[in-house]
């Protein structure tokens, strides 16, 4: 099996940044595995991790009172999820479960931070890809909304 080292220097999201910070989150990340109906996080615990999704699907999911549990995307390979680090609660603001058997590297939130503070051009260009990806996942959402309302489910 490849070391996490290898695994993110390979990872699309991680391509062509610094080698030496990359390590420092190589050395303090985790491979985990996830069953189907395994929750990665739930919203309002802390933040401390960042996923990459290495094999498999996860849902990202929100409650409703009246709806149940609602799907908001479901992401599979090459995804990196969990960007709650990033700011302020640092708090999940969603749920994610494991839809089929899924292998993640976790990267430890503490560590991520101390590296983007520590080594500044690494810092940027990390916060622009999160962001770049935030970006993306709220587009998706914004489509697969209009898209809801254009054609509502028959009742």
């Amino acid at each position: 099996m490849d070391s996490i080292e290898r695994i993110l220097f390979a990872h699309p999201f991680f391509s062509g940044l610094p080698s030496e910070p990359l390590k420092a989150l190589a050395a303090n990340a985790s491979l985990d595995v996830y069953a189907p109906g395994d929750y990665l996080f739930h919203t309002g615990e802390p933040a401390g991790r960042c996923f990459v999704i290495q094999e498999g699907r996860v849902a990202i999911e929100v409650f409703d009172q009246a709806k149940g549990t609602i799907v908001l995307e479901t992401v599979g390979e090459p995804s990196v999820i969990g960007w709650s680090w990033l700011l302020e609660p640092r708090e999940w603001s969603v749920d994610a479960q494991a839809t089929t058997l899924s292998r993640v590297i976790s990267l430890d939130a503490r560590v991520l931070h101390e590296t983007c503070e520590n080594d500044e051009v690494f810092g940027f260009a990390l916060y622009l890809r999160f962001s770049e990806a935030l970006a993306q996942h709220f587009q998706a959402l914004l489509h697969r909304f209009a898209e809801s309302q254009a054609n509502p489910p028959s009742k």
